[in-house]
């Protein structure tokens, strides 16, 4: 239940499907491989660009993470949950990013054959439902990094507080 909860009616999934519905009410039932391809073509370049720079946004969050810091997150868990929210986003990016390099791949060799190819509504849909899944959980995963920056300029600033006191106390004494 709690999986259901945490991925399936999550904001981002719901957002999603809201997405995915509209673009299936709006789509044919068959679609130009040519157009498709188009879209795939931009979808393929705004994913390969977020992809790189959120998997590099993980690995400096990890690695920028000082062990007191990580210590004082992890009381009530939330280093872990943020991380594993980022890596529940890389995971979902990469997985759009295969899915339309795939579908992108299967329209150009189809044209190549025929010029007349056309693609069912319901691949699109799942373009369309990766894609905007993906770039959601970006944001609210960069939103998380946001609030994580923050809380850490708090703790640092608390502990700067603390050192500064009992530096002061060692000077009196």
């Amino acid at each position: 239940m709690k999986l259901i909860k945490k991925y399936i009616l999550a904001f981002d999934t719901t957002l999603a499907v809201l997405f995915t519905l509209l673009a299936l009410i709006f789509m044919p039932l068959k679609i130009s491989a040519i157009l498709i391809k188009d879209i795939l073509g931009m979808g393929i370049g705004v994913l390969s660009v977020i992809f790189s720079i959120f998997f590099a946004a993980l690995a400096f969050i990890i690695s920028a993470s000082d062990d007191d810091f990580v210590e004082f997150l992890e009381r009530k868990g939330l280093f872990t949950r943020l991380i594993d929210n980022f890596n529940w986003t890389v995971g979902s990016l990469f997985i759009a990013l295969i899915y339309s390099i795939i579908l992108y791949s299967l329209c150009a060799f189809e044209l190549n054959n025929k010029s007349n190819f056309e693609i069912s509504e319901y691949l699109v849909a799942v373009f369309v439902f990766l894609f905007f899944y993906s770039l959601i959980a970006t944001i609210l995963s960069t939103n998380d990094a946001i609030r994580y920056s923050k809380t850490r300029i708090k703790f640092v600033q608390i502990m700067r507080k603390k050192k500064d006191e009992a530096n002061e106390e060692d000077v009196k004494e």
